[in-house]
């Protein structure tokens, strides 16, 4: 098996457009201070993205109009989400097509019935289609790491397993900023 980093620059370019985003999910979501001091909107976090001029801190959405990331777009319960049903999906390409309710994130699967035989198990933290696994070697290049704890194959297990994909951390077992 071919690591990430053996792969041509275009096939990386592919996985980073098709890899699942771990930004907006419940983890990042929980890390984002409460109450972030700001003079300004852009000062503000994506999940809570308005400046209250009473208070100076950051708040949440009260309309789609004041979620200003491209990557959550809609206003849900006070915070800017990516989705609030599947149709907001369409246009990410075709491993990101279904809302999860709970993460309000476009994703590859709820369950293993959304996913191919030829993955046929849905990671139950990426949401995305996997297969079982014993070690490494039993893995593929989109999900080149075996997560013995759960026994699937995963995007990343730690930070430096991100590396090679120029992202810094890895979170709920998939890479990212």
């Amino acid at each position: 098996m071919r690591h990430r980093s053996q792969l041509p620059g275009w096939a990386l370019l592919l996985f980073a457009l098709v890899a699942p985003a771990s930004c907006g999910d419940r983890v990042s979501n929980v890390i984002t201070p409460a109450n972030t001091a700001c003079t300004t909107n852009t000062a503000c976090p994506a999940v809570r993205p308005v400046c209250d001029a009473n208070t100076m801190t950051c708040r949440g959405c009260t309309s789609n109009d004041e979620c200003r990331s491209a990557d959550r777009p809609l206003c849900n319960a006070g915070q800017c989400v990516e989705c609030l049903a599947n149709v907001d999906c369409s246009g990410l390409g075709p491993f990101r097509t279904i809302c999860d309710p709970s993460a309000h994130r476009c994703v590859e699967c709820l369950s293993d019935a959304y996913c191919p035989v030829s993955a046929a198990i849905c990671n139950p933290v990426a949401r995305s289609c996997t297969i079982a696994c014993n070690a490494d070697k039993d893995c593929f290049i989109a999900f080149p790491f075996c997560d013995a704890g759960v026994q699937l194959c995963v995007e990343c297990r730690k930070d430096s397993e991100c590396a090679d994909l120029g992202l810094p951390h890895c979170r709920a077992l998939t890479c990212g900023l």
